[in-house]
């Protein structure tokens, strides 16, 4: 399924999700579409825009996720996902795939993601 299939039919497909979980809010289901439109792009492309625009809020935390990394290499990341995903290749030894994982998986726990904001 693509974004214009998921657009075409998301009226649908959301009425269908609040028979089957009527707990869900319509705030809820707002951010289930958004979610699911992130996810068919990429979701590299919505962790890209929280790198850039939460670069200082989130700076701290990636020192401590891979402590290797210096002020100096957080400095040259500047925000960029794939300068970082490139020092963490260097710096651990990771593929490229591996890298991108890791980072992808770090950033979902942090949940930063104006879209996700509660």
């Amino acid at each position: 399924m693509n974004e214009d299939i998921l657009k075409g039919q998301w009226t649908q497909i959301r009425g269908q999700i609040k028979e089957w979980w009527s707990v869900l809010t319509d705030d809820d289901l707002d951010k289930m579409g958004r979610v699911a439109q992130f996810m068919l792009k990429g979701e590299s492309n919505m962790n890209e825009d929280i790198l850039k625009d939460q670069w200082t809020q989130i700076r701290g935390q990636i020192k401590e996720w891979w402590s290797v990394l210096t002020d100096d290499d957080l400095d040259k990341i500047n925000g960029r996902r794939d300068r970082l995903i490139g020092m963490l290749q260097k710096k651990y030894g990771f593929t490229k795939e591996e890298a991108a994982r890791e980072l992808d998986d770090h950033l979902a726990q942090l949940k930063l993601a104006p879209t996700m904001a509660h």
